[in-house]
């Protein structure tokens, strides 16, 4: 067993780990609140009112993503600390590991949803307007684009603050705030992409985001490492159970801004 891994068994270290999971938490809730008021900005000074229309519809999925991460996050995060208390290495691996494969595999799910809706044309519904339903499929177009990135960013923000390594969290997150809002304007102003430039500048900005930080699991100094988990079923199931009520706000948030769209 790793000196690192014997000292993150001994209780007092593992509180205090917990305490530094604090910036996790807040990365989920900042990052896409930064993303919409960077794209509310952008779209009602350079898009018009109709753009800030097309972005509040897709307000509700962005809070059932959350709760979906909230889910896995929270969950993972309460039996990664149970499994590194005992010591238990091999099944602090196996909740690592099938959390990215389980969260992977949902965001890939939802970004085809969002990719086929927008290039089908399967949103009409949701707005008598035209010209509205035109800027929000491109919008959800370059938000399938960052979905995966997104979701299994904050998964790793976890991680890494359990590995002492929550500063390339920090770092990451100063990254997306940049590249975010320097191509956001890049997009817009230059290039005129409208509401796809909006959502792609934030799909780019996950994406550098989630590479910089995974790029810590491929450089032989974590605990833990990028594997495909052994068992699913019965982890999956407590993983959830586990998570699910910490996600009851975002869930909230979800009626109600459904509530308040219709």
């Amino acid at each position: 067993m790793s000196t690192k891994y014997k000292e993150f068994s001994n209780d007092r270290v593992i509180s205090k780990q917990f305490f530094s999971l604090l910036p996790a938490q807040i990365l989920l809730v900042f990052i896409p609140s930064l993303n919409g008021i960077i794209s509310g900005l952008f779209g009602s000074n350079m898009l018009g009112e109709k753009a800030l229309t097309a972005i509040g519809i897709f307000a509700p999925a962005i809070s059932l993503i959350g709760a979906a991460t909230g889910v896995m996050m929270g969950g993972a995060q309460i039996l990664t600390g149970r499994y590194m208390g005992k010591n238990q290495v091999d099944r602090t691996q196996q909740i690592f590991s099938l959390d990215l494969a389980a969260v992977g595999a949902l965001s890939l799910v939802i970004s085809a949803v969002f990719a086929i809706a927008a290039l089908f044309g399967l949103t009409g519904f949701l707005n008598s307007d035209p010209e509205v339903i035109r800027m929000f499929n491109g919008y959800i177009l370059g938000v399938s684009i960052g979905i995966v990135p997104m979701m299994l960013s904050n998964q790793l923000s976890v991680f890494l603050s359990m590995e002492m390594e929550g500063n390339r969290s920090s770092q990451a997150m100063g990254m997306f705030v940049v590249i975010n809002f320097f191509l956001t304007w890049l997009f817009l102003k230059v290039f005129r992409f409208q509401t796809f430039g909006l959502a792609l500048a934030g799909a780019i900005g996950y994406w550098v985001s989630f590479l910089y930080q995974i790029a810590f699991y491929f450089s032989g100094k974590s605990i833990l490492k990028v594997k495909l988990p052994t068992s699913i079923g019965p982890d999956l199931a407590e993983m959830i159970a586990i998570g699910f009520p910490g996600a009851l706000t975002s869930l909230y948030m979800t009626v109600r801004r459904l509530v308040f769209n219709t």
